[in-house]
């Protein structure tokens, strides 16, 4: 078994068959789906047993009560017998070559994680696209400097793993649905030896019209958000101390993505630049950065790089709006 495609299914009977058969219509056809029922009080695991009736590639497991999607994630790489791992929302889908170009290249670099592009679409139209990049090289402590200035997604989906990366225990939680992914790649990152990008889109990413993705967090998403934030910041602090002018940049983002959450000034101690008011100061000083470059103690090349990237951000999701 070459590749093991892990797939959480939680209440998504209008989505899970366009993802099962973007799957099953694969080029590539050597690999197992292993869908992690998450407590689905709907016709999901319906849909699914149909296909695993007729597939003996399906492997379908069952959580004893909804855990969130980074325990079902967990549930089922624990279960995969693939030598390479792949993501997918039950609410997504694949183009037609995804694994086999993924798998190609992982094959011929041998690289931990081939990650390739994302276009995001609706129910009417397909929306913007991402890449990721690595301007700084791709070991693992590159791999860090391209995630805290915000240049490579940390998702898991749009990505293979060689499932090496998971024979040591993960931290993993129960109950995390928003900001999940980060908490496992920041972990992955110290284990890279080599991570290899795509300029082709390898993943379709569903925009639903009334998603979360699109509205202002709930108070539940929210803190499992700051959860995810503050425990990446005690890990980069653990493990990262010698990129600390990377991590500043980091922290910028984050408070870029919570500005308009009505987050509170004292749920963001873990941060060292403590306020969305203090970034709003610092983002005054686009032009010259003087007073950022001052104020941060960070390098100034640094900093531009990272107001370029939440330019391209607010860009990418203003196309959403649209």
């Amino acid at each position: 078994m070459e590749i093991s495609v892990i797939i959480p299914v939680y209440n998504v009977e209008k989505y899970i068959e366009r993802c099962i058969r973007s799957i099953l219509d694969q080029t590539f056809q050597d690999f197992e789906v292993i869908l992690v029922n998450d407590g689905s009080t709907d016709r999901s695991m319906e849909i699914v047993e149909k296909f695993a009736r007729v597939d003996n590639r399906f492997v379908i497991l069952h959580n004893p009560k909804n855990m969130g999607l980074m325990w079902t994630r967990k549930v089922g790489y624990d279960k995969a017998k693939g030598k390479y791992f792949v993501f997918c929302d039950s609410d997504d889908y694949l183009p037609s070559n995804s694994l086999e170009k993924l798998y190609n290249v992982i094959t011929d670099s041998r690289a931990s994680i081939v990650a390739g592009g994302v276009q995001y679409v609706s129910d009417k139209k397909q929306l913007a696209k991402r890449y990721n990049k690595l301007s700084y090289g791709s070991d693992s402590e590159a791999v860090y400097k391209s995630l805290l200035t915000g240049e490579l997604l940390h998702n898991l989906w749009g990505k293979i793993f060689d499932r090496k990366l998971f024979d040591q225990p993960l931290d993993t939680f129960e109950g995390i649905t928003n900001g999940e992914d980060g908490i496992v790649f920041y972990q992955l990152g110290s284990r890279i030896e080599n991570i290899i990008t795509v300029e082709e889109i390898i993943y379709y990413y569903y925009i639903n019209a009334g998603s979360a993705t699109r509205q202002r967090l709930s108070d539940k998403a929210l803190a499992q958000k700051l959860f995810s934030y503050r425990y990446i910041s005690d890990y980069l602090k653990s493990n990262c101390f010698a990129l600390s002018d990377y991590v500043k940049c980091w922290e910028i983002r984050v408070l870029e993505g919570l500005k308009m959450s009505g987050v509170k000034k004292k749920e963001l101690d873990f941060l060292d630049v403590k306020s969305v008011s203090t970034y709003r100061s610092i983002n005054s000083y686009k032009k010259g950065c003087k007073g950022a470059v001052l104020y941060l103690k960070i390098n100034s090349t640094l900093f531009r790089h990272v107001l370029r990237n939440l330019q391209k951000f607010k860009n990418f999701y203003r196309k959403f709006a649209g």
